[in-house]
């Protein structure tokens, strides 16, 4: 090596490393992208996930309340210093939370901010690549150790933040109205709990005889596997088909029969047959 190249290689110390920029970046991307679900403004979401981890420019341990007693003296907003600086603790920790209307069991509509930093933290590894919570999970296990506390507090984030989704969804759920005409929606089992369905406005969508229900069978960092089924006045199966998500999230809305009221043109205010 020449000795330009020597002077090159070493003209800077890495205070935050290229893998963790990389996953810096990789949060980032991911909060940009699912900002829009929680409500939250893309924006300064991406830029959120840029600082996430910059505590790390001093330090590992503690990087979450370095970081954020950092971006406070920049005038970062208080609710997104608060998230950076509860990131990699146990969601336990949140329970306490100085906000008037912040409740634990609902914070993905009080504290949205923080759970989507949640969720795309345990999405991304260590390189920034987008994996999804099983295998982030197995990257930290095999980094850490799996009885250790790192380990042990992204569990406990990870099944914080399924649980928060799940509530997510179902909220989603009950804010949709179907208008439902001839179509045997009764035929369709429980676990096809997504439709794609016609939309009449914002929140109220049409099913007649071309929607397709679906069951998720599987489900991957990008892509996502359904089982379909088609109503034509009774319920015929489709194999298997696999699909990008964003596809899958841009025409697929949640659909359940036990909690959605389907108003049907002649009838109103009618619960679907069970």
């Amino acid at each position: 090596m020449k000795d330009n190249d020597k002077r090159c290689e070493h003209a800077h110390k890495e205070h935050i490393n290229r893998f963790k920029m990389a996953h810096n970046i990789g949060v980032a991307e991911y909060m940009r992208e699912n900002a829009e679900k929680y409500g939250l403004p893309a924006d300064e979401m991406y830029v959120m996930g840029l600082l996430h981890d910059i505590g790390y420019i001093k330090q590992h341990k503690g990087h979450e309340e370095y970081g954020a007693e950092l971006l406070e003296t920049m005038g970062l907003k208080p609710r997104y210093v608060y998230a950076i600086k509860y990131h990699g603790l146990n969601p336990d920790f949140i329970k306490t939370l100085p906000y008037k209307d912040f409740d634990f069991d609902t914070a993905y509509k009080t504290y949205p901010e923080l759970v989507l930093l949640y969720e795309a933290d345990m999405s991304i590894n260590a390189r920034g690549y987008r994996v999804g919570f099983d295998d982030r999970l197995r990257d930290i296990g095999n980094r850490y150790g799996f009885d250790s506390t790192a380990y042990h507090n992204a569990a406990a984030t990870v099944q914080y933040v399924k649980n928060q989704l799940n509530a997510l969804a179902t909220e989603r759920t009950d804010s949709f109205i179907f208008e439902c005409s001839n179509a045997q929606v009764k035929d369709v089992p429980e676990e096809y709990s997504y439709v794609c369905a016609s939309v009449k406005n914002d929140n109220i969508f049409t099913i007649n005889e071309f929607s397709v229900f679906a069951n998720i069978v599987d489900e991957q960092a990008d892509t996502i596997t359904i089982e379909k089924a088609t109503n034509y006045g009774l319920c015929q199966f489709n194999k298997p088909e696999q699909m990008n998500k964003k596809d899958f999230e841009e025409y697929y809305v949640p659909f359940d029969k036990g909690k959605v009221e389907i108003e049907n043109h002649c009838v109103k205010n009618h619960n679907i047959e069970r």
